[in-house]
């Protein structure tokens, strides 16, 4: 008896991509697997997408525009919901596909119930499609043989490749759509949310997707709001994952990627401040837009130096964040006064158990910040070289 392939959606979002898209759909157009549906969603674009698009004619691609340009989100879900396959795919109008893509993946996912994404590893490409030779960022960057359900490797990174990606409707249909609110790493935070509603991801450990790298690319076009974005990732999902992950003992590089992160080290120290307070106390964070809320325009609750002092075992933060303090000048005599006025309870409940000369740790801090222009790497008495 003949077995009927299931469908594959394969949505394409369209903006100014005239030079690139008729690669994307031809990609499309050449798969060796035939049960396809795609549907462009064209917004407002104001170069020759529309003409090109047009140029093929197959029953099989549904083109839908808009009046104005609304966003990559915006026409994403024009297009999801008209979308009648059981396995989508998001393929970015200026990447395509190799032939036997989406059969293999489709017989992966057929074979394995439990997978709910299926990611491919990448060639990288430049502007006129030539494959890069030298400095494969993409590639390096995606094609990692890394366990992508281990909540580690999502830490301040996204390796799967948004184009490579199958997902089937039903985990897409739970978890919901892309975020609006973020405009550099909406696929990151997409990922991360389907890891909380518990799904399995897997990679294809073979080169199916091209990816296009050109100046055009807006990944990382401001890094400032790329750092934001990712920090209120980890924050408001990582952090939940690793407390509910009990293989994991705690969460200390989350806050290493925080505070070790180049764009962190150029915030002012009360910025820094709340971006801790958020972090170790808790709080509650609603959206992306109230988070940047919380951290540029509320006062912080405590100041920046008992923040510092609850990091606890996260001993090399606290030395990093002193260090820092003792380059600003103007801060020097007042955090040697709060130093002193805190010394007696700093960090005691965190630090009693495992290392119980917290109160000698912190008068060392005020004689070195006293007695001497650097603050050398800090040591407790019973550390080891």
């Amino acid at each position: 008896m003949h077995q009927i392939k299931p469908l594959v959606s394969v949505i394409v979002t369209s903006y100014n991509y005239a030079h690139y898209i008729a690669k994307t759909i031809e990609s499309v157009l050449n798969q060796s697997y035939g049960s396809w549906e795609m549907i462009i969603s064209d917004d407002h674009s104001t170069d020759r997408s529309l003409e090109v698009i047009h140029s093929f004619n197959d029953p099989r691609i549904k083109l839908i525009t808009s009046r104005k340009n609304r966003g990559a989100h915006a026409a994403y879900t024009k297009a999801y919901n008209l979308c009648t396959g059981k396995y989508i795919i998001s393929l970015d109008s200026d990447d395509y596909m190799a032939p036997e893509r989406i059969k293999k993946q489709v017989e992966f996912l057929e074979k394995s119930p439990d997978v709910g994404i299926l990611g491919t590893f990448i060639y990288q490409i430049d502007e006129v499609g030539n494959k890069v030779a030298k400095n494969e960022v993409y590639e390096n960057w995606f094609n990692k043989n890394i366990d992508l359900n281990d909540v580690r490797n999502w830490i301040w990174a996204n390796h799967l490749a948004h184009s490579s990606v199958v997902i089937r409707k039903d985990l897409h249909q739970k978890v919901g759509f892309f975020n609006p609110e973020l405009l550099y790493s909406p696929d990151y935070e997409f990922w991360v949310r389907c890891l909380k509603y518990g799904a399995k991801i897997k990679v294809l450990k073979k080169k199916l997707t091209y990816c296009r790298s050109h100046s055009s690319n807006i990944t990382h076009k401001n890094p400032q709001e790329g750092f934001y974005e990712t920090l209120f990732i980890n924050i408001k999902y990582l952090k939940d994952l690793f407390e509910a992950d009990k293989k994991i003992e705690n969460d200390s590089l989350i806050l290493t990627g925080i505070v070790n992160h180049e764009m962190y080290g150029k915030l002012p120290l009360e910025e820094k401040g709340k971006i801790l307070q958020i972090y170790l106390k808790d709080v509650e964070i609603e959206s992306y837009k109230s988070f940047l809320t919380k951290v540029k325009n509320e006062k912080p609750a405590e100041s920046f130096l008992s923040l510092v002092t609850i990091l606890g075992d996260f001993r090399y933060h606290l030395d990093w964040h002193i260090r820092q303090l003792y380059l600003h000048k103007e801060a020097n005599k007042q955090l040697k006064e709060q130093l002193v006025s805190h010394k007696e309870n700093a960090g005691r409940p965190f630090y009693s158990k495992s290392y119980p000369r917290a109160k000698g740790f912190f008068d060392k801090i005020v004689s070195r910040l006293m007695d001497k222009p650097r603050v050398k790497k800090l040591k407790f008495k019973n550390e080891k070289n």
